[in-house]
């Protein structure tokens, strides 16, 4: 094999990992927060078409 091989342990000891994981995150910060803001929206949008329902229903029967 090889001469000088190295440890598994000392390549994904944690502070490693931690860091490796901070630069991709940094790297590609924009496109990871794009996919935040529609997962958020995406979240969100069941709530927000459920709404109006209750306004429609108050001032529907208003008119009676």
């Amino acid at each position: 094999m090889s001469q000088n091989p190295i440890k598994l342990t000392k390549l994904l000891s944690v502070g490693n990992v931690v860091s490796a994981s901070i630069r991709i995150y940094r790297d590609n910060f924009k496109s990871y927060f794009g996919v935040a803001i529609r997962a958020t929206l995406w979240y969100f949008l069941p709530f927000l078409a459920l709404i109006p329902i209750p306004i429609v229903l108050i001032y529907g029967q208003q008119g009676i």
